[in-house]
């Protein structure tokens, strides 16, 4: 009788062999990762151990660790290598006990295998979107990695493509064949199909430059285009706008805001209110508060009032909005902003007398809404809202009344001087209604303008009165030297009330007084 072969009887079996190889390569993968991880925590132990006080040595020793060490040493790659080993040891173990509850229970085996298919189709699903749908924010260096696959395998397409097209154009009768016809196609598809990026973050900055070019650059340019096709590019416009209000830093805030105000000056005319429109509250909530950004704010707003219709719906919603950002509206009284340029190119007098009867209207509806307060017996406690649209009637006012004094004062003189009468009536009836009800009020800039506006006019209307024409031109010299000084809007803001002719030498253009002291000295 033959003996029965042992080396037969204790082989395992294939399944076993699977299970075996698929966690050991598992467990081999984990264990990696962690010696990985522990190395280069070290790394990063000595990247952030003490430098010198020295700030020369400090600068240098951070240029050696930082661009010289961790970014020449790709030590940013070394660490997204760890989970993408973390997921190879989940994906290999969860795959061997599979196989394993296979070999023991079909009811087990049939429970746990959709689970495990499930989630290797959301990983696989998060892997692979990013590289059709360039803005999912599934950014994972596994999906870093696929993308890098399929752009090596579409230039290795290309170059079989390119490669085969050599080789067939000696074939006789090829080049005029079909089939060259579809060869160049393919061709051209291949050359046209995929931008290579090496990394997330310069893919994201060539879809920003692919929107400029394509939507910001050609609704900028004035050229012969149809209506429609721009009106389009501006909902376009619009839509990118409401994407990005989604978190953002302060930074990126700012430049997205730059490059909003930027843009603002190559809108054509005949569309500057629809852009208001669709894109003031973004533009307003995260314009940079420089000189730069608050001239085009200011040119920006005259444009639009200027093409909007009789109702003047577009610039009082960019008025509005601009009163809501308490920041804005407060560098716009109080800074210098408009110290380099021409006042006059900014506003003209229509704006400014649409911005005094705003001004107006905001001061009859926050005076409502005190008198309603007092007949309901409550005072001058007031809501939130209500607080708020009060400040906003009184920031309007000195708003008014900064753009006023950037108007020449002839033009002041000509076109304004009822407007300005009305609206010192209304100041005082203001005034009055606040002290009454001992409310804290912040009309003061206002009231320092409006004195300022004030010497400005007596000044001219002096210089119209005076026969000599030397002494007349020497005047008009002086003032206009004295609206071209710019000794700073919240120098003039802070400065106290004129109580005579004596305090106008303080101010930044001369009083009557002090022109006819000084004139016939001359």
């Amino acid at each position: 009788m033959a003996r029965p072969d042992v080396g037969a009887l204790t082989q395992p079996s294939s399944a076993l062999i699977t299970i075996n190889a698929l966690w050991f390569t598992s467990l081999i993968l984990s264990l990696s990762a962690s010696c990985i991880g522990l190395i280069v925590r070290q790394w990063l132990n000595h990247f952030i151990s003490p430098i010198p006080a020295d700030p020369i040595a400090s600068t240098y020793i951070h240029c050696l660790r930082w661009y010289m060490g961790f970014v020449a040493w790709h030590v940013s790659g070394t660490l997204s290598i760890l989970p993408i080993l973390l997921q190879l040891a989940v994906i290999l173990f969860l795959v061997g006990l599979i196989v394993l509850l296979w070999s023991l229970s079909f009811a087990i085996a049939g429970i746990a295998t959709p689970l495990v298919v499930l989630l290797f189709c959301f990983i696989t699903w998060t892997t692979l979107v990013p590289i059709w749908k360039p803005k999912c924010p599934y950014k994972s260096p596994q999906a870093l990695f696929a993308c890098w696959t399929v752009d090596w395998i579409h230039s290795l397409y290309r170059w079989l493509l390119g490669c085969g097209a050599k080789v067939l154009d000696k074939i006789p009768g090829f080049p005029k064949s079909r089939a060259h016809d579809v060869l160049d196609h393919l061709k051209d598809r291949a050359d046209g199909h995929r931008k290579v990026y090496r990394t997330w973050i310069s893919q994201e900055q060539g879809i920003v430059e692919d929107f400029v070019r394509d939507v910001v650059e050609r609704c900028m340019k004035d050229q012969d285009q149809h209506d429609a096709h721009d009106s389009v590019a501006l909902r376009r416009f619009q839509r990118f706008t409401e994407e990005m209000q989604q978190p953002l830093t302060y930074a990126g805030r700012d430049a997205v805001g730059k490059i909003t105000i930027d843009s603002a000056s190559q809108i054509p005319d005949r569309f500057v209110c629809e852009f208001a429109t669709t894109t003031g509250e973004w533009l307003v909530h995260n314009v940079p508060l420089t000189r730069g950004s608050l001239v085009q704010l200011v040119t920006l707003a005259n444009r639009v009032y200027h093409q909007d219709d009789e109702h003047k719906r577009a610039i009082g919603k960019v008025l509005n909005l601009m009163l809501r950002r308490q920041p804005l509206v407060l560098a716009l009284i109080m800074d210098d902003w408009h110290a380099e340029v021409d006042g006059s190119s900014l506003v003209d007098h229509e704006f400014v007398d649409y911005m005094i009867g705003f001004a107006r209207w905001n001061l009859d509806e926050a005076t409502t809404i005190i008198k309603k307060a007092i007949r309901d017996q409550s005072g001058s406690h007031h809501s939130a809202w209500q607080r708020g649209r009060i400040v906003a009637a009184e920031h309007s006012c000195s708003l008014a009344m900064q753009f006023t004094n950037l108007l020449p004062t002839p033009c002041i003189h000509a076109n304004l001087q009822r407007k300005l009468e009305d609206f010192e009536r209304d100041l005082w009836k203001w005034r009055n209604l606040t002290v009454d009800l001992n409310m804290k009020t912040v009309t003061q800039p206002a009231n320092k303008y409006f004195q300022h506006i004030q010497r400005r006019i007596k000044a001219y209307h002096q210089i119209t009165l005076e026969p000599e024409p030397a002494i007349r031109r020497n005047m008009q010299e002086q003032l206009e030297k004295a609206e071209r000084r710019m000794a700073g809007s919240k120098i003039r803001a802070e400065q106290p009330p004129a109580s005579g002719p004596s305090s106008s030498s303080s101010c930044s253009s001369p009083s009557p007084s002090s022109s006819t002291s000084t004139t016939p000295a001359q």
